[in-house]
């Protein structure tokens, strides 16, 4: 208390409203003075358009006191922040996934540089078939590249790939988000007849679209472009309604390539130190 009684506390404040400089600051003991001070920082960080508007800011604050209770504290505190000027898009960078029918296979987030990759609006991706084999688990049917079973001038009823009817079953799939309806990929003709309407969301009468989009051997796709092609993470599959009955020794290789949304401008941080 003797120590409270005989101790001044100067401020100097900087960039604030002023308005907690009104009054002055009287304690009777420690808890009291914590509570001033706590109202003190409160008033003096309320937002006004005019005096006080504020800045984002990142910051990194250290703080080092000296001395006993009852001598003048030495006390030093730097800090420092970033501020944002503009952003850069990102180079182009690649990953490359294997896909397979059989256990452990079917539908499977791609990874790059230890996390899911996703997707924004306007982003690019390129996919491209490099190497390998599939099979399917269908007796007698052989092995296949990205492109399935592409021999069909396109699937027939009750011969249909899944979840994309107008495509060939058991190829390279791939989506965004974790759609599974189950339709035709609006990017080729309908799988009923040459001229057939096209798939459209919410239109009667007319065939579903399918939430995945068709790769095969190789497609360059924007994010957000068109009612398949949403955003999120990125999946890829085959085109099976069992991707788990085949060989999970035989494996595509796919390479996986994306180059971000340019948004403009250049990436420039100013870091600018000052101390209290």
């Amino acid at each position: 208390k003797n120590i409270l009684n005989s101790m001044t506390i100067s401020v100097i404040q900087i960039g604030n409203t002023g308005a907690n400089m009104v009054n002055p600051v009287t304690v009777q003991d420690t808890e009291t003075l914590r509570q001033a001070l706590a109202r003190f920082i409160d008033q003096g960080v309320r937002f006004n358009v005019q005096s006080n508007p504020g800045l984002p800011i990142q910051m990194t604050l250290k703080y080092v006191g000296s001395g006993a209770a009852d001598q003048v504290a030495a006390i030093t505190m730097t800090t420092e922040y970033l501020d944002v000027v503009s952003i850069q898009r990102p180079p182009r960078q690649c990953v490359t996934h294997q896909v397979w029918d059989g256990p452990g296979g079917g539908w499977q987030r791609v990874r790059m540089n230890g996390r899911d990759l996703e997707a924004n609006p306007g982003d690019r991706f390129d996919f491209n078939y490099r190497s390998g084999w599939n099979w399917s688990g269908v007796v007698a049917s052989g092995d296949y590249d990205a492109e399935g079973w592409h021999t069909w001038d396109r699937p027939r009823d009750g011969e249909l790939g899944f979840p994309i009817t107008n495509k060939s079953p058991f190829g390279l799939i791939g989506r965004f988000g974790s759609g599974s309806k189950a339709g035709e990929d609006p990017a080729f003709p309908p799988s009923k007849a040459p001229g057939a309407q096209a798939c459209q969301p919410q239109i009667e009468g007319a065939p579903n679209c399918s939430s995945a989009f068709w790769i095969g051997r190789s497609l360059q796709v924007t994010a957000g472009e068109s009612v398949n092609v949403g955003w999120g993470p990125l999946w890829l599959g085959t085109n099976d309604n069992n991707p788990y009955n085949g060989d999970a020794n035989k494996r595509w290789t796919i390479d996986i390539c994306v180059e971000r949304k340019d948004y403009g401008g250049t990436s420039t941080r100013n870091a600018r130190p000052f101390n209290l």
